[in-house]
C-alpha cells in the first residue's frame, strides 16, 4: 500500500462449494473443506490490497521433484505405481504460471481473480502417468488407477486469462517436451507479443 505495488497472490489446488465441469473466478471457496477454508482466508485478505490480482492455480509442476519427474523415473526403471484415476485437472507448468502473471502484470490486467493453469486435455493423475509412461517407451498397463479420499478435483475455466491475450499452452501436449532430460521448452507468450 505505501509504495502502490500490486499484489499478486497465488492459490493452488483449492476446493469448491459446488462441483462444475470447470470452475469460473467467481466459484465460491467450499469453506467445509480445510483446503477451501485456507483458501478463502488467502483471497480474502489480497482483497483488501488495492488493485490486487488473485491467481487461482492447480496441479503445478516443477523442473524438479514433480509429479511428472517421478513418474518419468519410475517409467525408466519399469516399477508398477498407483495413481489416482478419480480426481481430474490439467498439468500447470511452473513457467506457464509465472508467465501468465507476469502477462497480466505487463498488461495492467483489471484487479480481480483469474484461472491460470495449462489448457488442453483434462485428464485424471493415473491418465497422465500412463501418457508418461508412453512417452518414456514404457508399458502403461504398470501404472494402475486408483481411487481418492480427496474428492474429485478441480477445473479452472481459462476464458477470463485469455481474453486478456495470454494463452498458457497445451500441457497434455507439452508434457513430452518438460519430461527429465527434454530440451528446454519455448516461454509461453501472450497473442501479439514479440519475440526478442
Amino acid at each position: 500500500r505505501r509504495h502502490h505495488l500490486r499484489y499478486v497472490h497465488v492459490a493452488a489446488d483449492g476446493a469448491f462449494a459446488r462441483p462444475a465441469p470447470e470452475h469460473a473466478e467467481d466459484a465460491e471457496p467450499d469453506l467445509a473443506h480445510p483446503r477451501g477454508r485456507a483458501q478463502a482466508a488467502g483471497e480474502l485478505v489480497a482483497a483488501s490490497v488495492p488493485r490486487s490480482l488473485v491467481v487461482r492455480t492447480g496441479w503445478v509442476m516443477g523442473r524438479t521433484d514433480s509429479f511428472v519427474e517421478h513418474m518419468a523415473v519410475a517409467a525408466r526403471r519399469g516399477r508398477s505405481v498407483q495413481v489416482v484415476a478419480d480426481q481430474h485437472g490439467r498439468l500447470t507448468f511452473a513457467d506457464q504460471l509465472a508467465a501468465g502473471i507476469t502477462h497480466l502484470l505487463d498488461t495492467s490486467a483489471a484487479p480481480g481473480t483469474y484461472n491460470i493453469t495449462g489448457d488442453g486435455r483434462v485428464a485424471s493423475w493415473a491418465e497422465v502417468a500412463q501418457r508418461i509412461y508412453q512417452l518414456r517407451g514404457a508399458d502403461p498397463s504398470l501404472v494402475q488407477p486408483v481411487p481418492s479420499d480427496g474428492g474429485p478435483g478441480a477445473v479452472l475455466d481459462l476464458e477470463k486469462v485469455k481474453a486478456t491475450g495470454y494463452r498458457p499452452g497445451n500441457s497434455w501436449l507439452l508434457l513430452g517436451e518438460r519430461l527429465p532430460g527434454a530440451m528446454a521448452p519455448p516461454r509461453p507468450v501472450a497473442v501479439g507479443a514479440t519475440s526478442e
